[in-house]
């Protein structure tokens, strides 16, 4: 690392260790308990940071030329070099009257390949999910349990197809698909718009509350093919949190899950399960 600055050797420190723990998140707290943690499917592991948070903090934020001073949350992104090449970083910034707090989400551009994560009985369902035209289906599982990164494996074996993704914010930009950045702009006025260019499938990432979810459904029921991502624990409690958003959901218009679930063998490799409805 000859020429890089002392806190640009931390930093790269930081990301090769949230590499190497395969964290999708790392959480850089600065005044109640001034530690950083590292979000993985399963746990939060902590990093044993020796010098200055305030520092590294200052830093990171001058490299994603974000505003240190502002109260308002923000998010931009930014590169860090590492032994394993350049890696994308969405800074996104939070500054109260006693605290600061930075999340790093690590990106890779790499695709997936779903098949390789399924076992072989599942292969025919997945041909069967991506044989489905119309209706929803939800990719669902807990913070950092790889929903994004199963629906987009997803999407790329379905490329044929015109595709438009609306986002917040955009973290793979994907060559096989039209992105939409959703910004500050109301989600069912960026559908409208999505749907006059006639796509053959919708996605909406992520699906965070009733307004969203109804748009979803609305847009399914439209003749449309909808992908979401949903946070949940499995798919008895995310149809238990979409009903208490929605209380006359109608439920057949879902046609098939992604469940994002632990492996007891083994909790490196990310778990899906296919469920057809």
């Amino acid at each position: 690392m000859l020429g890089m600055s002392e806190l640009d050797e931390q930093l790269t420190a930081l990301i090769v260790w949230g590499i190497h723990h395969q964290v999708s998140d790392i959480l850089i707290e600065e005044g109640l308990n001034n530690h950083i943690q590292g979000l993985t499917m399963h746990q939060r592991l902590v990093y044993e940071h020796q010098n200055s948070l305030r520092k590294l903090i200052d830093f990171i934020l001058h490299k994603a030329k974000l505003s240190l001073g502002s109260e308002v949350a923000q998010s931009e992104w930014c590169e860090v070099w590492t032994p394993q090449g350049f890696i994308n970083l969405r800074v996104s910034y939070l500054k109260t009257m006693v605290c600061r707090f930075l999340t790093l989400r690590l990106v890779r551009h790499s695709f997936l390949n779903l098949e390789s994560i399924l076992t072989p009985h599942q292969h025919p369902l997945l041909d069967l999910v991506v044989s489905i035209k119309h209706g929803l289906i939800c990719f669902i599982g807990q913070a950092g349990s790889g929903k994004s990164t199963t629906l987009r494996s997803f999407l790329h074996s379905i490329q044929h197809r015109r595709i438009i993704s609306i986002e917040h914010p955009i973290e793979h930009h994907c060559a096989f698909m039209m992105q939409i950045e959703q910004h500050h702009h109301d989600i069912e006025t960026l559908v409208y718009h999505a749907l006059r260019h006639h796509p053959h499938v919708l996605v909406i990432e992520e699906v965070r509350n009733s307004h969203e979810l109804q748009v979803a459904c609305e847009a399914a029921l439209s003749g449309h093919l909808v992908c979401m991502t949903f946070h949940a624990h499995n798919r008895e409690l995310a149809l238990q949190r979409m009903n208490s958003m929605i209380p006359d959901l109608d439920v057949s218009i879902i046609k098939a899950w992604f469940v994002q679930s632990r492996n007891e063998e083994d909790d490196e490799k990310i778990h899906v399960s296919i469920h057809i409805s």
